[in-house]
């Protein structure tokens, strides 16, 4: 499965807002690797909440 804490959508995202709003392409760069470590959380909070299921409900 794919997380969203992958640095393609860091590219992605960085893509198209710096196409919207060139003059804060730094600041939209900066943002784009600090956005990486919530979604890399959010992705283990996920696995974890997977694994914490019965097996029953999976099958």
């Amino acid at each position: 499965m794919c997380g969203f804490a992958n640095v393609a959508f860091g590219g992605i995202m960085t893509g198209g807002t710096t196409v919207l709003m060139p003059e804060r392409a730094s600041e939209i760069l900066h943002l784009a690797w600090r956005a990486l470590l919530p979604g890399f959380l959010a992705t283990l909070m996920t696995a974890a909440i997977v694994a914490a299921l019965p097996a029953a409900i999976l099958d």
